[in-house]
Parts: structure tokens; C-alpha cells; sequence
């Protein structure tokens, strides 16, 4: 039995599954296994799941690269997310090494270093300076 929401994976239903999971993907930039899960949980065979996968790279709705840029740039501007996060984080959605390399080297050097500052100054006053040792 499948879920009240999801498409039903059977050839009928094709369009219906390509048609959301296209508004899917146009919501918010997606990489390959937030779509194979995604796929997965509405109970798509896994033959299907390839194609729809390769049809979504061609019609540009799916760009790893593009993925990861904005994917950086927004852990990193909003959330304050280092670079060693930003990495573990794309490497653990399947991101190809060298791709999360190009991502990285995008963040500005000096913006960078201004933030961790900041962060550790953030850090070191919201510390309990009394139950702390050799902090002066």
C-alpha cells in the first residue's frame, strides 16, 4: 500500500510522478540522492528511478555543481557553516570530491577568516568565565 501523497510508480502514472517530481526539483536546488530518496519513498522502481535521474540532468533540473555552489553559499552565509562542515555535508550527499573543491573555493578567504573571528569572539564571551581554567 502506498501513501496518501505519493505517485503511484506504475507506467499510467509516469507523467503524474515526472510532474511533481519536477516541481520538486524547481522549489529549491536538489542533488542526484535527494531525488533518489525522494523516488524511493514514493515507492519508484529503481530501473525508473535511473532514467527519471538522467532525463532531470538533461532538462537541467538536476546540476550537481550548481548544487553544491548554492548549497555552500547559503550553509555559509546563514548558518555560519566552516569549511570541513561544508565538505563532510556535500561528500555525505554523494557530491563528487573535486566538485565540493570548486564549491569551497568560492568562499572569500578574508570573509571567511572575519566570520570565524566573529564566531569566536561570540564564543568566548558567552563562555562561564568562572567555570572555565586559564582563561584570561
Amino acid at each position: 500500500m502506498r501513501a496518501a501523497n505519493s505517485p503511484a510508480s506504475s507506467k499510467g502514472d509516469a507523467g503524474r510522478i515526472l510532474d511533481k517530481i519536477h516541481r520538486f526539483c524547481a522549489y529549491q536546488e536538489r542533488c542526484n540522492r535527494d531525488v533518489e530518496e525522494k523516488l524511493r519513498s514514493w515507492h519508484v522502481a529503481p530501473k525508473r528511478i535511473r532514467t527519471i535521474l538522467i532525463q532531470l540532468t538533461q532538462d537541467g533540473f538536476l546540476n550537481e555543481e550548481r548544487f553544491a555552489k548554492v548549497f555552500v553559499r547559503g550553509k555559509f552565509n546563514q548558518k555560519k557553516w566552516g569549511k570541513v562542515r561544508l565538505h563532510y555535508e556535500l561528500v555525505s550527499r554523494k557530491i563528487p570530491v573535486f566538485i565540493i573543491e570548486e564549491a569551497l573555493s568560492e568562499i572569500d578567504e578574508a570573509t571567511y577568516l572575519k566570520t570565524l573571528g566573529s564566531l569566536l569572539i561570540k564564543k568566548y564571551n558567552a563562555t562561564n568565565k568562572q567555570k572555565t581554567l586559564n582563561l584570561k
